[in-house]
């Protein structure tokens, strides 16, 4: 059954990171992790859902599972080196 069905749907994630210095040793950084919030699955597989029954998913039929990506993520931070 794994070679009959479709594959997880192809993804494209952009990703910004940028840096100022401020003053000598000190500097502000930025990062932006999936910056246009795109839903994505970074695997699939197979699972038996008729044998084991799921409180969460009373009437789950399809036994296709995805692992979903992570969402938007922003960090912001200030740096030393010393």
């Amino acid at each position: 059954m794994a070679n009959l069905t479709p594959r997880v749907p192809c993804y494209v994630l952009v990703h910004l990171r940028a840096s100022l210095e401020l003053v000598p040793g000190f500097s502000l950084f930025a990062n932006v992790r999936n910056l246009l919030d795109r839903d994505y699955a970074t695997f699939g597989t197979l699972s038996e859902v008729e044998e084991v029954d799921l409180a969460e998913a009373p009437d789950a039929f399809n036994p296709r599972a995805y692992g979903p990506g992570a969402p938007r993520r922003w960090t912001l931070g200030l740096r030393a080196r010393f």
